[in-house]
């Protein structure tokens, strides 16, 4: 009965720690924290995910998907190349507006809606996003409708959402 406790407990602390932060968390540092496998956390995860939590994996770690923090979201669509170039400027345009990239999403003829979370907030988050996909050597969900994705963003106001519209229009990323 002790382990079975334990592991409860140890659900409930990764909930408090993911509800109470507002970056995304590596699983690798809930198991260090916490003193278990990786492996684990990924197990306790999808338990907390069975029971109504909704965790999600970003590139960057495990966050807890909630209302937006700030302000409002809105959705843009754009269409590039796959050049890591453009995918780079795209997400450093917005962010240099202040808007947050939430996810990216694409509509495939047979899957439907295909949606990624991205939490993308700063250059930093851009430049990691763009490393990894560099040393994965991953293609990006937009490959299948040949460039042509959408982006959730939060915004603080009507405004900053123009100010990125325009500078995505300007070039060339908006469809």
């Amino acid at each position: 009965m002790g382990e079975e406790v334990d592991a409860v407990m140890r659900r409930k602390e990764i909930q408090r720690r993911l509800q109470s932060s507002s970056q995304p968390i590596k699983g690798s540092q809930l198991a260090k924290d916490l003193q278990v496998s990786r492996q684990v956390i990924v197990q306790d995860i999808a338990i907390l995910r069975a029971g109504g939590i909704q965790v999600v994996a970003t590139p960057t770690g495990y966050l807890i998907q909630g209302v937006p923090s700030q302000g409002i979201l809105k959705t843009i669509c754009c269409q590039h190349g796959e050049s890591l170039k453009e995918i780079s400027d795209e997400l450093e345009t917005i962010v240099a507006f202040g808007g947050k990239v939430i996810d990216v999403i694409v509509e495939h003829p047979i899957y439907g809606e295909i949606r990624a979370v991205l939490n993308i907030t700063c250059l930093w988050d851009v430049q990691q996003f763009i490393e990894n996909v560099k040393t994965n050597r991953v293609k990006l969900l937009s490959i299948l409708t040949e460039g042509l994705h959408y982006h959730t963003l939060e915004v603080t106001n009507e405004a900053m959402f123009r100010q990125i519209k325009e500078a995505l229009k300007k070039r060339h990323y908006l469809k």
